[in-house]
């Protein structure tokens, strides 16, 4: 294992699952994370992978596979038997139709199948892994979990709606106790198809930003994302509770780029460009978004630019114990280092696939 992939977690024997847990999305950077961890603990895990997914590195954990999906409560079902709680990691993150499709559906009507079905089947507790991005660009910050809900992309809101669906069938219905994680984003190994657009940018010295780019922006390393989902399912206090997993501090936009030079090992250079003649741009890709069923590409780039987000993990903290361990600027040294290996292996693969067939 590299050394950007070692974990380091800061849990307790005790705060460790007592049972078996199913995973949805264990595909995923932090289902497919969430797995490997549990199995290097010796938690049983089952993990819900879709018919005809490749399963080789859940495999290599020795996790045990069950194929289906979240919209198929049967599938979730027969695969939460014996198991005492159930991470709902499954969502469609890429830019999506709201046509009432598999991908919008994965996100609006997966999580409370997802809850329904597990307590159908026995289990105790159901974790949902939502998005702090609900919250959308942020006009006051940092916020707590009761802050306003302003979604300004359609995955950040097929979450939302999701949240509220999920939330509305738990308070009318018995069955597990739930509990909403919200990460903020998510960098670390695996997370290396995210953030390459970034390092590629930065090592080439085409970086631009917008305005002074001081605005806080919020990172979390999978690996403290993973220790907080665990927090979530096992401690009592956390039931019914709505939780931000996040690092201890936002970083300015500017300083985040910054540390992707420096873990790159390169001058930083970047163009600076006004904010105000985009704003317009930003409304006109919101409006032609929702008239055309389809998110252009710009929507995400400018709220990656200009939409500050900032969160308080202090309830985190006093529930459920949950101290990260990397900071932004570590987590953002050990994406490089994913990234690099990342493309070190894939130079080495086609070197050897050119010697054996050249």
């Amino acid at each position: 294992m590299s050394v950007a992939e070692s974990p380091q977690l800061r849990l307790a024997e005790a705060d460790w699952p007592r049972g078996r847990v199913l995973v949805t999305g264990a595909r995923g950077v932090v289902g497919g994370r969430l797995v490997e961890l549990l199995r290097r603990q010796g938690v049983p895990v089952t993990a819900l992978v879709q018919e005809g997914r490749p399963v080789n590195r859940l495999e290599s954990v020795a996790a045990d596979i069950a194929r289906g999906n979240v919209l198929d409560a049967g599938s979730v079902r027969r695969a939460a038997e014996g198991c005492l709680g159930v991470v709902n990691c499954a969502a469609h993150t890429s830019r999506m139709k709201m046509d009432g499709g598999d991908r919008w559906s994965v996100n609006t009507e997966g999580p409370w199948k997802v809850w329904r079905a597990a307590g159908e089947a026995g289990a105790s507790r159901v974790v949902h892994c939502s998005t702090a991005g609900v919250h959308g660009p942020l006009r006051q910050w940092p916020i707590d979990e009761d802050g306003p809900l302003r979604p300004d992309s359609r995955y950040r809101r097929s979450k939302l709606v999701g949240e509220r669906r999920l939330q509305a069938v738990a308070e009318r219905e018995s069955g597990p106790e739930l509990v909403i994680a919200r990460p903020t984003s998510v960098c670390g190994p695996g997370s290396g198809r995210t953030w390459r657009p970034v390092h590629q940018s930065v090592v080439r010295q085409r970086v631009l930003l917008v305005g002074p780019a001081a605005d806080p922006f919020h990172v979390t390393d999978v690996d403290d994302v993973c220790q907080g989902l665990i927090l979530c399912l096992t401690k009592p206090e956390a039931a019914g509770g709505r939780y931000f997993l996040g690092a201890s501090d936002a970083l300015p936009l500017i300083e985040f780029v910054r540390c992707f030079a420096a873990a790159a090992g390169v001058e930083l250079r970047a163009r600076h460009l006004p904010a105000w003649p985009l704003a317009p741009v930003a409304r006109w890709a919101v409006l032609t978004g929702a008239r055309l069923g389809w998110e252009p590409a710009l929507l995400q780039s400018l709220s990656f630019l200009i939409a500050p987000r900032s969160y308080r993990i202090d309830r985190a903290r006093r529930d459920l114990g949950f101290h990260p361990v990397f900071d932004a600027r570590q987590t953002v040294a050990r994406t490089v280092a994913a990234i690099e290996e990342s493309a070190d292996a894939r130079q080495s693969h086609l070197a050897t696939w050119g010697h054996l067939h050249g």
